[in-house]
């Protein structure tokens, strides 16, 4: 999901001309989607649908579902409607997927020690999640920002 958003900002706004509030007004609304989505996979999950077949739903709903080839379909002739929608469709099956992972996770997690398990993952994905690549700025190869600090090569 991190490269699909790397590559999508950088579409937008370096190949179509984008700027920054532009950019993030076709990003955001897979955000609103994707907390619409969780919801209805943890209520599937709670009565009885197995995780195992939430996530191959998820997997589906990217792969075949559209957003991948979808986003495969994209060139400069597209309008900002046609960026929104692959996203879209990919972040919904990514939010099926994501719920059904964590309910498989804890699922024979004892009571006692859910609340360490929780924790645990929660750090664990959040510190995958702010590594940025370093080559992948519009400004030029080796320009980057690693955490807070930035990078930029001689």
């Amino acid at each position: 999901m991190l490269s699909e958003r790397q590559v999508v900002q950088l579409f937008l706004g370096v190949a179509l001309g984008y700027d920054a509030l532009s950019t993030n007004l076709v990003m955001s609304p897979a955000g609103f989607f994707a907390a619409v989505a969780m919801p209805f996979a943890g209520r599937a999950l709670g009565r009885g649908t197995y995780a195992r077949w939430a996530i191959a739903a998820g997997l589906l709903t990217m792969a075949a579902g559209g957003g991948n080839y979808w986003m495969s379909q994209m060139n400069l002739d597209i309008s900002p409607g046609q960026a929104v929608w692959p996203r879209v469709v990919l972040i919904v099956g990514l939010a099926k997927c994501f719920a059904a992972t964590n309910v498989a996770a804890y699922l024979y997690t004892p009571v006692a020690l859910r609340g360490a398990a929780v924790g645990l993952l929660s750090l664990l994905r959040n510190e995958g999640g702010t590594e940025r690549p370093l080559s992948g700025s519009p400004t030029g190869p080796g320009h980057g920002r690693v955490g807070s600090c930035a990078v930029h090569s001689p």
